[in-house]
């Protein structure tokens, strides 16, 4: 008998738990999807002996083709010298990209925009993870030889094209330069998947960003933070942004993002680099959280736009 009581209480209890647990969860999903129908803005500070003046560049990330009514109007307010892209503007099951292609092609009358492909982009436009045996396959099946590959003709890209056409620079595994008042930036951008497909096909254009013309500022964009962290070279540039992550998706104080896919649970106890300013080899890094907000799992982690201010006060 007492057996039983026993068993009743301990089962009423973590019931009562249970319950407790899953109302504050559905409130905070409630509050959470209020929130991210807009989103905040993150700011930060780096200093450059290579920037001459001041140099603001604003960076946005993992859209997901995301609508946001003030996102363009919030962009010419805080009038940046540069605007980059960091992957996944649209997602691998846009149909038509057309609404995001517009909204970028209104932010290129604002400043020069640098877009380079996320994972999402990467499986829409080339259906594969790009390892080095899937690369080969791709540029066979265009008759392009092994040592004339450029992933600008591997497949028939809409996207590019569209992006292109409204004014966009799309760097896949390529250098791009601008000069901005006494400043020659130039920009990186890798074309996210396998590593050993990127460093195989890509390595002499990475060198010669790298390498050559060290007096510019560089700027390395890579979709997700890892890829930045397995480029063997010390020298990364002057400053690397990147997405992907979302910021751990659902976030808890104290103990931060809940999971990444690659970091695993709880990546930021890890040393995981999943939002925020970092430093891989001593070079900043900086990661956004992402700006999709059409996950109802997104907890506590209100969609971002990053702003950064090079000798900017």
């Amino acid at each position: 008998m007492k057996r039983k009581t026993w068993f009743k209480r301990t089962f009423r209890f973590f019931g009562v738990i249970f319950l407790t647990a899953a109302c504050v969860f559905l409130i905070a999903a409630g509050i959470s999807y209020v929130h991210n129908k807009d989103f905040k803005e993150t700011f930060y500070q780096i200093t450059s002996g290579k920037v001459q003046g001041k140099l603001r560049i604003l960076h946005i990330s993992d859209l997901h083709a995301s609508a946001y009514d003030r996102l363009v109007h919030r962009a010419e307010i805080l009038d940046p010298n540069l605007i980059v892209l960091t992957g996944d503007i649209v997602d691998r099951k846009t149909d038509d990209p057309s609404d995001v292609v517009a909204v970028c092609g209104k932010l290129t009358a604002i400043a020069p925009v640098y877009y380079i492909y996320g994972n999402h982009e990467r499986d829409r436009q080339f259906g594969v993870y790009l390892t080095p045996d899937e690369i080969t396959a791709l540029a066979r099946a265009r008759n392009i030889p092994e040592d004339q590959i450029d992933f600008y003709t591997l497949v028939q890209d809409d996207l590019r094209q569209q992006m292109e056409d409204a004014g966009v620079t799309v760097l896949l595994n390529r250098q791009a330069s601008v000069q901005i008042g006494n400043t020659t930036v130039d920009i990186f951008g890798i074309l996210t998947g396998s590593f050993k497909g990127f460093y195989r096909y890509a390595e002499e254009a990475y060198y010669q960003y790298a390498y050559q013309s060290m007096d510019n500022f560089k700027l390395l964009l890579v979709h997700d933070p890892y890829t930045a962290e397995l480029i063997p070279e010390k020298d990364l540039g002057d400053l690397i942004l990147c997405g992907h992550t979302h910021g751990g998706v659902v976030r808890l104080p104290v103990l931060g993002g809940v999971y990444e896919s690659v970091y695993g649970f709880f990546p930021e106890l890890r040393d995981g680099k999943i939002m925020g300013y970092y430093e891989v080899k001593e070079i900043p890094m900086i990661v956004s959280s992402g700006l999709s907000n059409q996950s109802l799992l997104r907890i506590n982690n209100q969609p971002e736009l990053v702003i950064i201010d090079i000798n900017q006060y």
